[in-house]
């Protein structure tokens, strides 16, 4: 009886241990790799940017790469919905040609920036990015 109750014991654990997949975590990175121009911007003028960046996704099929700037608060990037575009795992670089930009001048309080993200494809309204980067532009 003991024998029995050892062998379903031991059968019922590797059965739960094999039904637990491990889960990786997804992961990313985005980098920005230049942004034109980035300096003797005009306020308010508006402005064709081109934004190259590098990114890494890895666990997950595809992901989303953004772009935004902080037009209309100094501390809120707003992203250009026009210019998201969803990728496939691995890594790579893309550009970004955002138009009709018109930077906003938030000294001596803050800073007007370029501000790219990456995160999981398809997502929730309500998300948070893998990573980050932002680069200050200068008027």
């Amino acid at each position: 009886m003991k024998r029995v109750l050892m062998g379903l014991l031991l059968a019922l654990l590797l059965f739960s241990f094999q039904s637990c997949e491990l889960e990786e975590d997804v992961v990313g990175s985005i980098r920005i790799l230049s942004v034109t121009p980035n300096s003797e911007l005009t306020v308010g003028m508006p402005t064709d940017f081109t934004i190259k960046v590098e990114y890494e996704l890895y666990n997950a099929s595809q992901g989303e790469l953004n772009v935004g700037f902080n037009t209309i608060s100094k501390d809120v990037a707003h992203l250009v919905s026009s210019e998201t575009v969803v990728i496939n795992e691995g890594s790579g670089q893309h550009t970004f040609n955002p138009t009709d930009i018109a930077p906003k001048n938030w000294a001596p309080d803050g800073h007007f920036v370029a501000y790219v993200n990456i995160s999981e494809y398809p997502h929730g309204s309500s998300w948070t990015p893998l990573d980050i980067d932002l680069l200050i532009l200068s008027f």
